[in-house]
């Protein structure tokens, strides 16, 4: 069983996406005549932090602040809570089919993720389609959280130093963008273990 959250090339590079974005942002507003090569040459070891700032980044929130920013739910905020409106949406499997084969779906929400998690999730965890629908999950998951903290960082770097609102809103854009596709993957990661459990 290979790991999971394997995917830090990917969180490297969106961090440091952002910290250029970040970093520009704060500079052109200062002035655009300083921008030269030996500029350039002295914000090159900011990149040989990236790695760090990514770790940290990561593991600041915790991974229910991350799944409630994901979901903007403040209870139950798992994707696998709403296993019963997952499943109307999808065309695969039916609830029937599910309560047939596992017993009857739980309607509260803790119990549905429960459920999902011991009955179905469990026995297909190794299956090469679920592992790879959960990376993508856990990996824009955690995206939509270091997008986030730059958001924040990004606002105070506004009101209290040189950046613009411009950047600001371009965060809030691309939070919004990679927040929905978390969504996407967390949904899709829910449904596609309930198809191989069928």
């Amino acid at each position: 069983m290979g790991n999971l959250k394997n995917y830090n090339a990917t969180l490297f590079s969106f961090v440091i996406l952002n910290l250029l974005l970040v970093g520009l942002d704060s500079y052109l507003a200062l002035s655009m005549e300083k921008l030269n090569a030996e500029t350039l040459i002295k914000l090159l070891p900011v990149s040989s932090i990236v790695i760090l700032s990514t770790i940290i980044l990561n593991g600041f929130l915790s991974s229910n602040f991350k799944y409630m920013l994901v979901f903007m739910r403040m209870n139950n905020p798992l994707p696998a809570s709403r296993l019963q409106e997952t499943l109307r949406n999808d065309h695969r499997v039916s609830i029937d089919q599910v309560s047939e084969k596992f017993g009857p779906i739980p309607n509260e929400p803790k119990q549905q993720n429960i459920y999902w998690y011991q009955k179905l999730y469990k026995p297909n965890q190794d299956s090469e389609k679920v592992r790879d629908i959960h990376k993508k999950f856990l990996m824009t998951r955690d995206m939509t959280a270091i997008c986030f903290m730059i958001l924040i960082f990004s606002i105070l770097n506004t009101l209290l130093l040189t950046g613009t609102w411009l950047h600001i809103f371009i965060i809030l854009g691309e939070y919004l963008i990679i927040r929905l596709v978390a969504t996407n993957y967390g949904k899709r990661f829910v449904a596609t273990v309930v198809a191989e459990s069928i």
